[in-house]
């Protein structure tokens, strides 16, 4: 009977916690999103790059109506700056972002089944995935409140996850 006991508690504490597995969900959903995007937008990238060169191309003609003044004529070279990246780098941005999506799925996998070393490559490829965007955009081209976004949740879910390693072997 103590034995049974026993195995019991030890299934027990085997199980991942809930806060764990809330912060997995949310992690795979968020994977899952990007990856498929990405997926997206390799797969359809003529049209897709088309389409984006188009709204940049719009913006960019919005500036020129405007009066001609310092700040326009920023505005304009940044937004020809960015179509210049777009053209060259769309399949890099994606590619990059898929791969990040799907190691990250697996980090999150890893920490699922209570494993550090899936918390530091989560880490390590949230952090690292910053780069492609200032390797392949202007940085005057990301948006200042998107990136502000994407480094508080990356820190976040990387602090969230550090609150659960004593949970992980």
């Amino acid at each position: 009977m103590q034995e049974n006991e026993n195995l019991i508690e030890e299934e027990v504490a085997q199980k991942s916690p809930v806060f764990l597995i809330v912060l997995c969900v949310l992690s795979w959903i968020s994977a899952a999103s990007s990856g498929f995007f990405s997926l997206v937008n390799l797969l359809f990238y003529e049209s897709r790059k088309h389409n984006s060169l188009m709204e940049l191309e719009l913006k960019k003609e919005e500036y020129e109506i405007l009066p001609s003044s310092d700040i326009n004529d920023l505005a304009i070279e940044i937004t020809e700056a960015t179509i210049v990246s777009v053209e060259k780098f769309f399949a890099h941005i994606n590619t990059s972002n898929f791969i990040v999506a799907v190691v990250s799925a697996l980090a999150v996998y890893w920490m699922f089944k209570r494993l550090k070393k899936g918390f530091y490559l989560y880490a390590a490829i949230h952090i690292l995935a910053f780069i492609p965007a200032y390797l392949y955009m202007t940085p005057s081209s990301i948006s200042g409140t998107l990136m502000l976004l994407n480094v508080f949740f990356t820190l976040l879910f990387v602090t969230l996850y550090a609150t659960q390693l004593k949970k992980m072997k």
